[in-house]
């Protein structure tokens, strides 16, 4: 059980259906529907595998830095061998990539294959040195932007909704990054500005989603619900930012990144609710709870 447990840490299983759920986003943005179902769901476990894949790699090449500063990870504490995270980490993005390109062969189509195989780039020039330079939420913001584009590859083009909702995911995906990077919240670091300020951009672009529609009859809410479901999301990040910071502890801290990453869901049922009604959104949603309760188990970060 505890070297279960200490693999479902290196993976952040929770995780796992936050990048389910940018899929699925992409794919209904693209297709208002659920059909064809087959390469959605290989396009979910291509998310699934690549996004696992860089979790253990990432923990796997930084087991030297955190043998140092983080000594109870599954790596530096002997659960789980450097050289086993290594051989699953590439084991996963390989056959992620190989999913991607099966979707692509059910569709007849080369994009998803071909978004796979950038997304897996992305992924690897990450954890093998971006991330601590200046392009490391940029990158980040790239691989959260491709696995949105990764659910619209099933269509012969991905559209002004499927670019629109990309960018904002990894406009999004930035400022948590930045966000993740001010551990220290006891100063009010430039990180912890620059993150907040690429969240609040990207919440406020949301609100103007609809607009990126082709035709009005694709958005299928009223604007009242509409401003109600982007209340929502507006509500859960930014009543987490002011429960932050007015209880400046590290665990406080850790908790409202937790809430960030599970804003991901909430961002995703939100456009998914736009353009293929409330059911879809419901069904998006559904993942929400499922991602924290896993993080009550198996920390996010």
């Amino acid at each position: 059980m505890k070297q279960l447990f200490a693999w479902c840490q290196l993976l952040r299983a929770g995780n796992s259906f936050t990048a389910a759920s940018n899929v699925i986003a992409g794919f209904l943005v693209v297709q208002a529907a659920w059909q064809p179902l087959g390469p959605l769901v290989a396009l979910i476990v291509t998310s699934v595998l690549l996004y696992a894949a860089g979790m253990v790699l990432n923990d796997a090449l930084d087991a030297p830095l955190d043998a140092v500063e983080r000594p109870e990870r599954p790596i530096p504490s002997g659960r789980v061998s450097r050289g086993a995270a290594l051989v699953v980490g590439w084991t996963l993005l390989v056959l992620g990539v190989a999913c991607g390109w099966f979707a692509s062969w059910l569709t007849a189509n080369p994009r998803a294959g071909i978004v796979g195989v950038l997304l897996a780039i992305c992924i690897v020039h990450y954890d093998v040195g971006l991330k601590s330079t200046p392009l490391g939420p940029f990158t980040m913001g790239l691989c959260r932007s491709l696995n949105v584009l990764l659910g619209a590859s099933v269509a012969d083009s991905f559209g002004p909704a499927a670019w629109t909702i990309a960018g904002l995911v990894g406009v999004y995906t930035m400022g948590v990054t930045y966000f993740a990077r001010a551990e220290n919240v006891e100063e009010d670091t430039l990180n912890h500005l620059v993150g907040e300020a690429l969240i609040g951009a990207a919440i406020v672009g949301l609100l103007v989603f609809p607009m990126s529609l082709a035709e009005e009859n694709q958005f299928r809410v009223s604007a009242m619900w509409w401003v109600g479901c982007w209340l929502v999301v507006f509500l859960a990040t930014g009543g987490s930012a002011w429960l932050t910071n007015r209880e400046v502890t590290s665990a406080s801290f850790h908790r409202r990144v937790t809430a960030l990453l599970c804003g991901f869901i909430l961002i995703d049922a939100c456009a998914s609710v736009a353009v293929a009604g409330w059911l879809a959104g419901l069904i998006v949603l559904a993942l929400w709870p499922l991602t924290w309760i896993a993080s009550r188990f198996v920390p996010m970060t």
